[in-house]
């Protein structure tokens, strides 16, 4: 079974944290430009006036004000201005707890937007101004904001046009046979058998894939999936969601259930009951 773009992004993003590195808003010195330069870090440019070229993905981008730009990490690029028409822009280097890179195949149709200008334009002036400090507070508002932009971003592309990448054959095997296998028991040598490694590798292998051990990444996968069927499948019983979506142990699944959305499974379902009723 081939696996859903979209349910494969859903599960990477839950492990997605934001680190904000530096950020402006100015109109750049005359010299600005680099030719085939590759960075470690994301970037967003979001450009307000000025005349630009950015290249990248065998495409010439001559942004216009009002478009926002998504330069990935480790992605050749150059960019370069007009002089005589300075560019002005918001812009900010950050980086992500996941390299999206082993994912997402990008290109040029997923890397430029043009979002609300009173929607982006505020978030960003939050983001740089929480910059004057690292007090608690101003870390956790650099990451709000920061997951705001990701929002936006994403808000405003085709997200139907986001190609996974297909060559990464640990990934799919693995992931395919969690999907088909979710409401079984899944042990991690029958795992790493399916790739031929040893358990111990295969942990470690599975941590540069998923972001997260085996049993935390399923369990996860399960509880998500467990928390949907509590709101839509009101004719089944909270033990026969348990079961269905792999855990024999009941009263486990309420512990793992609680720890992971601070409230039990019949409340849960509860709190979701009363919000649909009163959509009607």
């Amino acid at each position: 079974m081939k696996h859903s773009s979209s349910n494969t992004l859903t599960n990477i993003f839950d492990y997605i944290s934001p680190k904000f590195l530096l950020g402006n808003a100015n109109t750049v010195v005359p010299d600005w430009g680099a030719v085939d330069c590759i960075y470690s870090f994301y970037k967003f440019y979001y450009f307000l006036d000025g005349e630009a070229i950015l290249k990248m993905f065998d495409t010439t981008f001559y942004p216009k004000p009002g478009e926002l730009y998504l330069i990935p990490s480790e992605t050749k690029h150059s960019y370069s201005h007009n002089p005589k028409h300075p560019v002005y822009k918001y812009w900010c280097h950050f980086d992500l707890s996941i390299n999206l890179n082993k994912i997402i195949n990008y290109s040029k149709e997923i890397v430029v937007c043009t979002p609300n200008r009173e929607i982006i334009i505020p978030v960003f002036d939050q983001l740089l101004t929480s910059n004057s400090n690292n007090s608690l507070l101003n870390i956790l508002t650099r990451k709000s904001c920061l997951l705001q932009l990701l929002i936006i971003f994403f808000k405003n592309i085709d997200l139907s046009k986001i190609i996974l990448e297909d060559n990464n054959e640990f990934y799919h095997i693995i992931y395919n046979y969690i999907q088909d296998n979710i409401d079984k028991p899944i042990c991690v040598n029958e795992l790493a058998n399916l790739v031929h490694l040893q358990p111990n590798y295969f942990i470690y292998s599975f941590r540069q894939h998923f972001y997260a051990s085996p049993i935390e990444y399923i369990n996860t996968l399960r509880l998500d999936n467990a928390a949907q069927n509590l709101k839509f499948n009101l004719d089944l019983s909270i033990e026969q969601i348990a079961i269905k979506n792999g855990f024999s142990d009941y009263r486990y699944f309420g512990r793992a259930f609680k720890k992971r959305y601070g409230i039990t499974p019949s409340q849960y379902r509860c709190a979701n009951e009363s919000t649909t009723t009163g959509l009607h």
